[in-house]
């Protein structure tokens, strides 16, 4: 096989790998999405899943619950941005749901293959899942082929940000 077949082949083979992974991370939040509705956090780490049940174990957190659990079930996952880490991936991304969506920006780690770090908001039939805060972008519908940016953290600029946000994604 001549070089430039390779190269070609070289590119196909990592675009495929990305494209799996991108797919895989998608699965990834749907589960995350499905698992905060249900109260099932298998998908979460530890200490993540600790933080959440805390969360919504709350007298506020209940209210939360029923928010989410008003979405009705993920229909679809838009992946906005992916930082690659020696021991994971940090991915921002929605998943859309009938009644609203919900914004994420979580820690994936390789090593566990559990969600170590998350962030989520979103709105539910119009009103904000998490009471006080302000709704998120309400162009969340991306039917018209708008793709309104997330309202959690952007995933890291440079590893020095990632390590210091993420530090067990770096270890």
């Amino acid at each position: 096989m001549s070089l430039s077949k390779r190269i070609v082949l070289a590119g196909i083979l990592a675009f495929a790998a990305t494209l799996a992974h991108a797919q895989n991370m998608a699965q990834v939040i749907a589960a995350a999405s499905q698992g905060v509705q249900s109260g099932n956090l298998s998908v979460f780490g530890v200490g993540s899943a600790q933080r959440l049940s805390a969360q919504l174990g709350s007298p506020a957190g209940a209210q939360v619950y029923q928010n989410i659990a008003a979405l009705g079930p993920a229909v679809n996952v838009n992946i906005f941005a992916q930082y690659p880490m020696p021991n994971g991936v940090v991915v921002q991304a929605r998943t859309l749901h009938p009644h609203g969506y919900l914004d994420w920006t979580v820690g994936y780690s390789y090593l566990t293959q559990r969600i170590e770090f998350g962030k989520f908001n979103g709105v539910s039939n119009g009103m904000p899942i998490i009471p006080g805060r302000p709704v998120p972008p309400p162009d969340g519908d991306t039917s018209q082929g708008r793709n309104p940016k997330p309202s959690t953290p952007p995933v890291p600029k440079d590893d020095t940000e990632a390590c210091n946000a993420y530090p067990t994604l770096c270890n």
